[in-house]
């Protein structure tokens, strides 16, 4: 509930035509808050009878196009992949072991470490 209600007052403050394209796109990495914005150029882009398709998704209305919601939402679908995957290894449940937080980090140093001394092995 407080998660929503703090998208809700991003909404309610960037409701502004006035905010420029940059802060409205950074606001975007919150899927609610994209979604938002893009229901707002739809509506507006419908009401001139004109409609969304692919030839005008990057036209802006209210400093705003369909196509950065299209392109955040991509990019939150690819972070919350991450961020799910790497929860499912830290976090212990009954079929596995948890491991180490930094797990990714010291596996990448151990193959590094191991490389070199096959290195020197062979030399």
């Amino acid at each position: 509930m407080v998660f929503f209600l703090a998208n809700y007052m991003v909404n309610f403050f960037l409701t502004n035509p006035d905010i420029p394209y940059r802060d409205k796109a950074l606001a975007s990495l919150s899927t609610h808050t994209a979604m938002t914005f893009a229901c707002d150029v739809f509506l507006l882009v419908e009401s001139e009878g004109v409609g969304i398709n692919w030839t005008n998704l990057s036209r802006q209305v209210k400093n705003y196009t369909v196509g950065t919601c299209m392109g955040f939402c991509i990019l939150n679908t690819l972070i919350f992949t991450l961020l799910g995957l790497y929860l499912d290894q830290i976090i212990p449940n009954e079929f596995g072991q948890k491991k180490h937080p930094l797990f990714f980090i010291l596996d990448f140093l151990k193959k590094k470490t191991s490389n070199k001394d096959k290195l020197k092995l062979k030399v």
